[in-house]
C-alpha cells in the first residue's frame, strides 16, 4: 500500500480503461461501458487469463502537498 492508498485506494481501483487482445485475436478496450464483467476480472476480482493487456488508463488525482520521512534507529543498542 503506497503513502497516498488511505486518500485514493489502490491502484486497481483507479484504473479506467484497458486495452487489450482478447483471445480471438481482436484488440478490445474494455472499461465500465464496455465489457463491465471483463473490467471488473481484470481489476483483480476473476481469477484466470483473460487476454494480453497492452495499455491501462488510470485516474490521475491532483495532490496540494506530500510530507514523506523516514526514521532509523539502532537495533544493536
Amino acid at each position: 500500500m503506497g503513502i497516498l492508498g488511505r486518500s485514493y485506494g489502490w491502484l486497481a481501483q483507479s484504473v479506467r480503461s484497458v486495452d487489450m487482445i482478447d483471445a480471438r485475436g481482436n484488440l478490445i478496450t474494455v472499461d465500465k461501458d464496455n465489457h463491465p464483467d471483463l473490467f471488473w476480472a481484470l481489476r483483480g476480482s476473476g481469477g484466470g487469463n483473460f487476454g494480453i493487456v497492452v495499455s491501462f488508463t488510470f485516474q490521475a488525482y491532483r495532490i496540494p502537498h506530500v510530507i514523506k520521512g523516514v526514521l532509523h534507529w539502532d537495533w544493536n543498542i
